[in-house]
C-alpha cells in the first residue's frame, strides 16, 4: 500500500487535502504551486519535513502518489510536465469534479496509473480533517488506483464511491445544481425582499428551514420532503405569490419554472386532486 504523498496546487482544496492525509497517518513529501510562497507556507505549518516550491525538480521529490489540485484548465498540462518524468509504480490523481481519469493519459507512458479523485464537499481557507468527515468521494479510472484511493478516502474518515467515466460528470452536474444554486436560490429570495436588512438576515433566518430541509432529503428522499403550498394544492396562495411577482418579471418566470418542476413531484405523493394539479399546471405555465 503506497504511504507518501505530494500535492500539486495548494489551494483551497489541496491544502485541506495535505494537512488531512498527514493527520491520517500519511507522509508528505512534497508541495507545488505555482505562486511557492503558498507552498512554503503551508510546507512551515506541516511541522515536518517537506520540499516545496513551483515544480518538482526531479522524480525523487515525489511522492508514492500525487494529488493535482491545481483549476481543470490546468490539468492536461499539469500532466503534460509531469509526463517527462520516470513515473513508474506511482498513482497519478487529479481532484477535478468534471473531468476523467483519461485526462492523465500522458503519465500512463511514463509507468503511472491514474484516476481522478473527487471530495463531494465545499473548502475554505480554514478547512481542516473535519472537512472530509462522513463525505462522499467520488473515485474514477484504474482499477488499481481506485482501490488504493478508496483505502485513502476511509483514512479520511469519507466515503469512497466508485463510478464510471460518464457517471462523474452526471455527478458534477447534480453536485452543482444541489450545492452551488442552491446559493443562487438565496440570492433570488433575497431578490423577492425590499427590506435591505431584512434581505442580508435571510441567510440566518432560514438557515433551521434549510438544515431541516437537507436532513429530511438526507432521511426520507425528496418526495416526503416536499412541504409548502404546493404540495398542498393551495391555488390560492400561489395566485397571491405570482401576482406579488408580477413587479418582476424574472423571478416570476423562475418561479413559475421551478413550480412546473416541482408538480411532479406532487403527482407522485398523490396527496393532491388531479384536476387541482391541472389547475395549478395551467397557472405556472402563464
Amino acid at each position: 500500500m503506497a504511504r507518501s504523498y505530494t500535492v500539486i496546487g495548494t489551494g483551497k482544496l489541496g491544502s485541506a487535502l495535505s494537512i488531512s492525509l498527514l493527520k491520517a497517518g500519511y507522509e508528505i513529501v512534497s508541495l507545488f504551486n505555482h505562486h511557492p510562497e503558498k507552498a512554503e507556507t503551508l510546507a512551515g505549518q506541516m511541522g515536518t519535513s517537506v520540499i516545496s516550491g513551483v515544480w518538482p525538480e526531479s522524480p525523487g521529490q515525489l511522492g508514492e502518489v500525487v494529488f493535482i489540485c491545481v483549476p481543470d484548465d490546468a490539468i492536461a498540462e499539469t500532466a503534460r510536465r509531469l509526463s517527462l518524468f520516470d513515473l513508474s509504480g506511482r498513482f497519478i490523481v487529479h481532484t477535478s469534479g468534471t473531468l476523467p481519469a483519461s485526462v492523465l493519459k500522458p503519465v500512463e507512458q511514463q509507468g503511472a496509473v491514474t484516476a481522478a479523485f473527487h471530495p463531494l464537499q465545499t473548502f475554505n481557507q480554514n478547512s481542516d480533517e473535519s472537512v472530509f468527515r462522513e463525505i462522499y468521494i467520488s473515485v474514477q479510472g484504474d482499477e488499481t488506483a481506485t482501490e488504493e484511493l478508496s483505502i485513502w478516502a476511509r483514512a479520511l474518515k469519507a466515503r469512497p464511491v466508485i463510478i464510471s467515466e460518464e457517471d462523474k460528470l452526471r455527478l458534477h452536474i447534480a453536485a452543482v445544481f444541489a450545492s452551488n444554486y442552491l446559493v443562487t436560490l438565496m440570492e433570488m429570495a433575497g431578490d423577492v425582499m425590499q427590506d435591505e436588512e431584512l434581505k442580508r438576515q435571510l441567510p440566518i433566518m432560514f438557515n433551521p428551514l434549510l438544515s431541516q430541509t437537507v436532513e429530511n432529503l438526507a432521511k426520507k428522499g425528496t418526495g416526503p420532503s416536499l412541504t409548502g403550498p404546493l404540495s398542498r394544492g393551495d391555488i390560492t396562495t400561489i395566485t397571491r405569490h405570482l401576482n406579488q411577482l408580477n413587479e418582476n418579471p424574472e423571478l416570476a418566470e423562475s418561479y413559475r419554472l421551478l413550480g412546473r418542476k416541482t408538480l411532479p413531484i406532487v403527482e407522485r405523493n398523490g396527496n393532491v386532486d388531479p384536476e387541482l394539479i391541472n389547475r395549478l399546471r395551467e397557472l405556472l405555465s402563464q
